[in-house]
């Protein structure tokens, strides 16, 4: 409805008590936007902070590990490149495919491949609070936010993570689906959408299961139940569970051993179950502790030339989104006309079950003991949460919910803080990375089919910021510098390995007169090529005499050959060249 004095919606959208006085000024000016123009504002809000996080630091940078994903995309049919060879995991390679779609070999779109999840993630996440909580801006706002930046998990800021990204994508669209049709019926396209996130979902990763399973408990969070309609809502995503069921019996039946078997340890003590579920409340919720693995672990030695980047920066995006999200607030909200009184805390209970399903698969899981990976699927829930808790309070009082609202924006900044420190660690590793490949490849512009490429002179797996002292070990393991090689060799037909120096900790893998040993396999001097890491980073080719031992038959040049164009396209890779390091 308009007036002279402006717009105003045509229905109450918020929580603030009335008090009964008619505003003035600035709060008077801002209740006269429609809501569209306040969901244009948030939409702006989640756009600059998937910008502040992923693209001023993570767009500079390519990948030191899981450079796997791209090699499985180079293939010769368009579904082979999208999808992954595990029938239980298809779509793990989905996101990498895209790149690989949109740009062959390149780095630079698999950045914004995954720019692109990170945003849809958070705006899936705004429009199902904002639903949820009667149509709440403010709510849906701090929600997408908090999922957005929560930094509790360490493995958020990997290129590789995109994967549970893809899995929390899956779970809203199921779960907005099932809304609307728990409150309006199932439809075609509703049952089409609950049946396409889950299977997204599930085929990605199947620990997505708890938190799929965990919306039959949506009705608890949505107005005028119809239990019939309910039970309609979710036929659909029962049967994908029964079929998701089925084919995991009938794997196991066969007897071959997988992946996801290996992780499984079956059901923890209960005091293993306890430790592990405080473990991870315990850093959830308090954020102020998120960055320490960071701060005080690998970049001690340069820690302050890492605040020195990132204090200014992210205080001041702290502040703004505070001082938006307030705005937000005094235009949005009109009382409590909006919603019955025990909306929110439904919500809140809804939030919290799916919270408790996120972390529960990872009770059996051998390596889940820790803060990696083991957060993420809950970012989104722990948003809903919060932002059911500020509308809570934005009922009760103004006041109260504004400072709940500061207190959001310093859990904001603490996010920011952890994950654009995690790129920070991630840009030095690449920095590394592109040095070595490059220097590498610019002796042996391409190798003889069956070479074996061995670095020498690889440090510690630690890593800090410092350009002078650069990551020790760039790859983290012998199994990701061999997936680099063959990533810029395409069709090579290489391998490659590292030896530590002080071969601490070992790698399994020695010099001898005969050849390279490594486990069980010996490759001759003839077919192996040596290259040491200096400590600035840089790879230079190592002769017969300095290798220490006779090396019969061991002679670089023969291994060399022109490269004719082959690898071109990866090696522009190179060009990535991280942003605001020290």
């Amino acid at each position: 409805m308009c007036s002279p004095g402006g717009c105003s919606p045509a229905r109450p959208v918020a929580f603030l008590p009335d008090s009964g006085e008619h505003p003035h000024g600035l709060i008077r000016w801002l209740r006269t936007c429609p809501p569209w123009v306040w969901h244009l504002f948030s939409s702006a809000v989640i756009v600059g902070l998937t910008w502040f996080e992923w693209g001023w630091i993570a767009y500079g940078r390519g990948f030191h590990a899981e450079t796997n994903w791209m090699i499985y995309s180079r293939a010769d049919s368009f579904l082979d490149t999208l999808l992954y060879s595990d029938p239980s995991r298809p779509f793990l390679q989905l996101p990498f495919g895209l790149a690989h779609l949109i740009s062959p070999d390149s780095m630079a779109a698999a950045n914004w491949v995954i720019a692109l999840y990170v945003l849809t993630m958070a705006a899936l996440t705004y429009w199902f609070a904002y639903r949820l909580l009667g149509e709440s801006i403010t709510g849906g706002l701090i929600a997408a936010s908090i999922a957005l930046t929560f930094g509790a998990d360490q493995s958020s800021a990997l290129f590789s993570m995109v994967i549970l990204w893809q899995v929390m994508i899956g779970v809203l669209v199921t779960a907005l689906a099932l809304r609307a049709s728990m409150l309006r019926g199932l439809t075609g396209p509703r049952s089409i959408a609950i049946v396409a996130g889950a299977v997204l979902a599930l085929w990605t990763y199947e620990a997505s299961v708890l938190p799929l399973f965990a919306l039959v408990f949506l009705p608890l969070a949505i107005p005028a139940r119809n239990w019939r309609r309910i039970g309609i809502a979710l036929a659909p995503l029962i049967g994908v569970f029964v079929f998701f069921g089925a084919m995991t019996v009938s794997r196991l039946q066969t007897g071959v051993a997988y992946y996801q078997a290996d992780k499984v340890t079956g059901a923890p003590s209960a005091s293993e179950a306890w430790t592990r579920i405080t473990t991870w409340l315990s850093r959830a919720l308090q954020p102020w502790t998120w960055g320490d693995p960071w701060t005080l672990g690998w970049f001690r030695t340069c820690l302050n030339a890492g605040i020195a980047i990132l204090t200014t920066p992210v205080v001041i995006a702290a502040l703004a989104w505070t001082v938006v999200v307030v705005l937000v607030v005094l235009g949005v909200h009109r009382g409590s006309r909006a919603g019955s009184p025990g909306m929110a805390l439904r919500v809140a209970a809804f939030a919290v079950i799916m919270i408790g399903a996120s972390y529960f698969p990872y009770l059996a899981v051998s390596d889940g003991a820790g803060h990696w990976r083991t957060h993420m699927m809950a970012q989104p829930a722990w948003g809903l949460l919060i932002g059911a808790l500020v509308v809570m309070a934005l009922r009760a009082s103004l006041i109260g919910g504004v400072v709940l609202v500061a207190a959001c924006g310093a859990v904001i900044g603490f996010g920011l803080w952890a994950n654009l420190w995690g790129q920070l660690e991630n840009a030095a590793r690449w920095e590394t990375v592109r040095t070595v490949m490059s220097s590498v490849t610019d002796v042996a512009p391409w190798l003889r089919p069956d070479t074996t490429v061995v670095l020498t002179g690889v440090g510690e797996p630690v890593s800090n910021l410092c350009r002078e002292t650069s990551v020790a070990d760039p790859f983290g393991d012998p199994a990701w510098f061999n997936s680099a090689l063959n990533l810029y060799y395409p069709d090579a037909a290489i391998g490659g390995t590292y030896i530590r120096r002080g071969d601490l900790p070992p790698t399994g893998v020695r010099l001898a007169p005969e050849g390279v040993v490594v486990g069980p396999i010996t490759h001759p001097w003839g077919a192996v090529i040596v290259f040491h890491l200096s400590r600035d980073g840089h790879a230079t080719l190592v002769q017969r005499h300095q290798l220490g031992i006779s090396a019969q038959g061991y002679d670089p040049p023969t291994r060399i050959v022109p490269a004719d164009g082959r690898g071109a396209e990866i090696r522009g890779a190179f060009e990535l060249v991280p942003w605001a390091l020290p």
